[in-house]
Parts: structure tokens; C-alpha cells; sequence
């Protein structure tokens, strides 16, 4: 039995709701975060689709806001600078990857900012949660990041293994 117990439709219901990680707004391209050639190549095994399909080179210059680097130093290196490669967005703004049901790749073949979002480790090595007003998780987990945890059905040992990762790869 598990130690939590998450609510794997959480997510794609808000995304019905119109909300959603999973979907950039006008604007929020320098939100879109980088991914790793490894990344790539297993994104193409889970999926089953030429990484031409589901990746687009990066705009040159964009950059995260100044307060979001500040709050977590390696957040920029990790998921912009020096990673040509992102996911394609339908015109809407929504991942390729983006369906009725919520994401349509296992969990363990999600980029690692997928699988680590909405939680980063800031500047002191805190858990920080990043989620907006718009995350369903979020408002049901009622400001409280242990709840979100387990809706989520992760846990702050993973989450910190995750985001290791993540800023190993950024080098």
C-alpha cells in the first residue's frame, strides 16, 4: 500500500477547467524549460514519435525573469541556458504531449522539470512550492505542500533526487 494517496486525475481535471502547468500563456515563453538530449532521446521512447514531432530549438535570448532566478539560483542554468531544445506548444499555448486525460506520457518518461513541477529547492535548499492561483492541486491541497505532496503522490526525498538531477544536468 502506498504511502500517500494521490489523485493521478487532479491535473488533467484542471486542465479541463482551463488552467494548467501544461500550457503557456501570451508572453510566458521564457517559462518554457529546456530539455537535455537525454530527455530527448527518451521522450522519443516513450512516445514513439521522431523528436522532430515533439521539440522546437529554443528562441535565442529568452531568459526567466530576474526575481524567479533569484529565488532559485539554478533555475535558470537548468532549464534554459545551454539547452537547445524544448517542447512544442500547440498554437494555444498547450504541450504536445497535452491530452483530454492529462499528460499522456508515463510519469517516468516526463522530462524531469515535469515530474518535479510544481515543487523547486530554493537558494538554502528549502522546498519551495512554485504552483500559481491557477493550480487545482494546489487550492485543494490548501496551502499546505505535504498535502500537495501526496495528491501528487510524490515525496520531498524524490522531489530533491529529481532536482539534483536537473541541476547536474545543467553542469
Amino acid at each position: 500500500m502506498a504511502a500517500f494517496s494521490p489523485d493521478p486525475a487532479v491535473c488533467a481535471r484542471c486542465h479541463r477547467e482551463g488552467g494548467g502547468c501544461c500550457r503557456l500563456g501570451k508572453g510566458e515563453a521564457g517559462w518554457a524549460f529546456g530539455l537535455s538530449q537525454g530527455e530527448v532521446e527518451a521522450l522519443a521512447a516513450a512516445s514513439g514519435l521522431a523528436p522532430e514531432q515533439f521539440v522546437t530549438p529554443a528562441p535565442p535570448g529568452e531568459d526567466l525573469p530576474a526575481w524567479a532566478e533569484s529565488l532559485a539560483p539554478a533555475l535558470a542554468s537548468s532549464l534554459v541556458r545551454g539547452r537547445p531544445w524544448r517542447l512544442r506548444v500547440d498554437r494555444g499555448g498547450a504541450c504536445v504531449f497535452l491530452g483530454a486525460g492529462g499528460c499522456s506520457l508515463p510519469r517516468s518518461a516526463r522530462p524531469l522539470f515535469c515530474r518535479l513541477y510544481p515543487f523547486l529547492f530554493g537558494a538554502g535548499g528549502g522546498l519551495l512550492v512554485v504552483a500559481g492561483p491557477e493550480c487545482l492541486a494546489w487550492r485543494q491541497a490548501q496551502g499546505r505542500p505535504q498535502v500537495l505532496m501526496r495528491r501528487l503522490g510524490t515525496t520531498r526525498a524524490e522531489l530533491r533526487a529529481l532536482y539534483q538531477r536537473l541541476v547536474s544536468l545543467a553542469g
